[in-house]
């Protein structure tokens, strides 16, 4: 509510269903363009959710995980979890980054890099 006029504030960010939105648009499109950027991507990159899915598959069998919060429920969530924040942060989150981007460098899987 504005303080002076009593009326409410309609905010047009809002970055939770902004990340819900970008989550559920990586996993139905499969794939992701991100423009050339000054700062950090200045060739721009591809990001695939393929990559994300052969993460959690090349490490199912392992005890370690350096993707430790990627789930099949992340992966394929059922209508309901879509909405859910905590899978879309664990498709985001660091430790998938991470992940992927080791085994781009020191295991071969060099395609993952544009989507690390």
């Amino acid at each position: 509510m504005d303080s002076e006029t009593g009326q409410p504030i309609h905010l047009i960010f809002d970055p939770v269903h902004d990340l819900k939105n970008v989550y559920n648009n990586f996993k139905c499109r499969k794939v992701f363009e991100c423009p050339p950027t000054a700062r950090n991507l200045s060739h721009g990159c591809t990001a695939q959710f393929q990559h994300i899915l052969d993460l959690f598959n090349f490490e199912s069998t392992m005890s370690l995980k350096k993707a430790h919060q990627l789930t099949p429920a992340a992966l394929q969530p059922k209508n309901i979890e879509k909405v859910s924040v905590k899978l879309a942060t664990s498709v985001f989150s660091e430790s998938t980054h991470d992940a992927l981007h080791f085994y781009a460098t020191n295991e071969g899987q060099t395609e993952w890099l544009g989507t690390a």
